[in-house]
């Protein structure tokens, strides 16, 4: 599916993203009624962070992890039915900065450092232990890694692992690039459960060695 964009050096003030050739009448319109949904799945985010007093009146969060696993959550059910191909969800994720300066004020500097794609992957785990592990812009780096965002069963155990430890975050830095490096060249979507386990087992271990020596430094 096309995904329009507000342009106002365009002739229309819009324009549409996809990876098509060639958009048809039938694709811009699908596009159009998509963009509608998505304002009004905005405007009920903006409403229920408001009412929550999760912003103030400057817009200011509160709390920006739970504000941002606010944000993922409703963003994923908005895309629960509204479904996207895989090809077009990164010009989603794109077309989501500029729409909201409650939700959040600038502009993209980075695919991989999208706020609104890290809330997306945050709000499909349990909040309480990602607030246990960290602070969200402790998870904002840690998703920067290809290593740890390929493999969701990476994801789930760095989530555990962190919250168990409850580390600061300089103490945090070191754990995410050892995982981030162990597995930025492995496919691990080939290996199985028990494959998986295996080396993040081994590497757990590496972990902990890492923080027993760091304690002694």
């Amino acid at each position: 599916m096309a995904i329009r964009l507000d342009d106002s050096s365009s002739k229309y003030n819009k324009r549409y993203k996809t990876t098509k050739s060639i958009l048809t009448d039938q694709d811009i319109k699908k596009a159009d009624v998509f963009d509608k949904a998505l304002r009004n799945t905005i405007k009920k985010i903006e409403n229920e962070l408001t009412s929550a007093k999760l912003v103030d009146k400057e817009n200011r969060k509160q709390d920006s992890l739970l504000v941002w696993y606010k944000v993922g959550s409703m963003i994923n059910d908005f895309l629960l039915k509204n479904v996207l191909s895989k090809e077009d969800k990164g010009f989603f994720w794109d077309s989501l900065y500029g729409r909201s300066e409650i939700i959040h004020k600038g502009n993209l500097i980075h695919p991989r450092r999208n706020d609104y794609r890290t809330a997306s992957i945050l709000a499909k785990h349990s909040y309480a232990k990602l607030n246990a592990a960290g602070t969200w812009s402790m998870w904002r780096e840690a998703l920067t890694y290809s290593g740890i965002t390929n493999d969701d069963r990476i994801f789930e155990w760095l989530v555990n692992f962190l919250a168990k430890e409850k580390l600061t975050r300089d103490k945090t830095r070191p754990i995410l690039k050892l995982v981030g490096k162990r597995f930025k060249r492995i496919d691990t979507k080939m290996l199985s459960d028990q494959e998986l386990d295996q080396k993040l087992n081994e590497l757990e271990n590496i972990c902990e060695e890492h923080l027993a020596q760091s304690r002694l430094d």
